[in-house]
């Protein structure tokens, strides 16, 4: 089971290399950049049950 532990992150790291370096080389910038979850959980947003 140890190396099932690695997986998602290789697999991640497959697929979207690009993004995971861009973020390593711009970390000023992506702080800047809203992806859509910043308010996430947010209990504002949170719908509640009528």
């Amino acid at each position: 089971m140890g190396d099932a532990a690695a997986w998602p992150v290789a697999a991640a790291i497959r697929h979207f290399r690009d993004e995971f370096e861009w973020h390593v080389l711009n970390p000023d910038e992506c702080l800047k950049k809203n992806y859509g979850l910043a308010h996430y959980a947010d209990p504002i947003h949170v719908a509640v049950p009528a």
